[in-house]
């Protein structure tokens, strides 16, 4: 089960601390279990609990999370287990919730351009002369397309796509760049996504992938009615 709460007490020296949940219960955790927060670091969280009916007062916190907050004060928390934030954008990130408004919807996709580079986008247009090949990245379940030696592109864009649950809005990920079509592995793919994604490739090196899954032809099929 899932709560929100403030860390309202921590010992460093003895790496374990107290949160308060919204029902005022004060609940124990080690340092271990803070996913996203320095072991200094108090402020609102969303957690699980891990409960004991007949010995309550062992009940302990796990995958501690910080809460952010959209524009319009929804709180906002990173994935539970499998996060998918990239790298550097835990630095911006709470500066591209402020710009983002819920207002009642499902899901959100959003583009986050700021004034300056915030970061290198690892997602790049390819031509011919790339050297491309396939592979399949960690918990998918399909081929992704990779290019060798290019390098990361500076953008001033952020992408921010958060899921509604019951507490808050959930993270599904944030990278520097734009937003991209699904992969044609996807189920909800279409011709959109084979025409990105054969012109589009991730920079080798971006993310770690199953070795023995690399292969140079490209892997995918053409569903009914692609060009």
């Amino acid at each position: 089960m899932e709560r929100t709460g403030k860390i309202i007490k921590i010992f460093p020296e003895k790496r374990y601390g107290f949160i308060e949940d919204q029902k005022e219960n004060i609940i124990w955790f080690h340092f271990n279990e803070l996913m996203d927060l320095n072991h200094e670091e108090k402020g609102l969280v969303v957690f699980r609990l891990s409960h004991d009916a007949e010995k309550p007062q062992k009940d302990r916190a796990y995958k501690i999370r910080k809460i952010r907050y959209t524009a319009d004060g929804e709180p906002v928390a990173d994935r539970a287990y499998g996060s998918h934030l990239h790298q550097g954008v835990e630095d911006v990130l709470s500066f591209a919730l402020q710009k983002i408004k819920g207002e009642g919807r499902y899901l959100l996709e959003e583009e986050i351009k700021f004034p300056h580079p915030v970061g290198y986008q690892e997602c790049v247009p390819t031509t011919e002369e790339d050297d491309i090949f396939y592979a399949r990245r960690l918990n998918r379940n399909g081929h992704s397309r990779f290019v060798r030696n290019r390098k990361k592109i500076e953008t001033d864009t952020l992408v921010v796509i958060l899921r509604r649950k019951k507490l808050y809005w959930e993270i599904i990920t944030a990278f520097f760049g734009h937003l991209a079509e699904v992969e044609p592995f996807d189920k909800k793919a279409g011709q959109a996504s084979w025409d990105f994604w054969t012109t589009h490739a991730l920079i080798e090196g971006s993310d770690p992938i199953e070795e023995e899954s690399i292969v140079k032809d490209c892997p995918w099929e053409k569903k009914a009615g692609w060009k």
